[in-house]
């Protein structure tokens, strides 16, 4: 946590605790959970917003989240909380994957307390030797999203488009390349 003065410039990314076993994951706290894990994640690239075309993304909120893979099917529940503090939104997520070699097929659901509608997203993703790529589809009420995530080695291109109505569409390209710096730690350029 960051102390008062710190708050209007400092946030905490990921703040959770955690547990791990033949029986599944379970997870308490600030971090991701079902709806990006299996909704979104698969075709983030960069995996920082480059979604482009994504209705939810609820990386890194407060939540109590269950997670278990049978074989390459994987399934996983999220409860949010609401945190005053940031005005993190209260609602379930849903989500199951289905794996298939280095393909991934993702269904996942969200139903937040503060939107008039469900959100639904679809996903395939995957790798074909050094490519990767993506494609995401949405539907919250009247509005749509599709996102098309391509990947080569280190860089990456991503194209998506959000109808928020008959008349009002918002587009959006990022390209870019995320760079390496250690084993755990890298940095990207959009």
């Amino acid at each position: 946590n960051v102390g008062e003065a710190d708050k209007e410039d400092l946030t905490t990314r990921h703040a959770y605790v955690g547990l791990k076993s033949k029986a599944g994951k379970i997870t308490l706290g600030k971090t991701y959970h079902s709806f990006y894990n299996i909704g979104v994640g698969p075709i983030d690239l960069a995996n920082e917003g480059s979604c482009n075309g994504c209705l939810s993304y609820t990386g890194r909120t407060t939540g109590l989240s269950y997670e278990k893979s049978f074989g390459n099917l994987t399934v996983g529940a999220t409860r949010q909380f609401r945190n005053d503090e940031d005005n993190k939104q209260t609602g379930n997520e849903l989500g199951v994957s289905y794996k298939l070699g280095k393909h991934t097929i993702g269904l996942a659901a969200q139903d937040l307390q503060d939107q008039t509608d469900k959100t639904v997203a679809a996903n395939i993703g995957g790798t074909i030797g050094p490519i990767a790529y993506g494609a995401y589809i949405a539907k919250q009420g009247s509005l749509k999203g599709a996102d098309v995530h391509l990947g080569y080695k280190n860089a990456y291109f991503t194209i998506g488009q959000k109808d928020t109505d008959a008349d009002t569409r918002s587009r959006g390209v990022t390209l870019g390349y995320n760079q390496p710096i250690g084993k755990n730690l890298s940095s990207w350029f959009e």
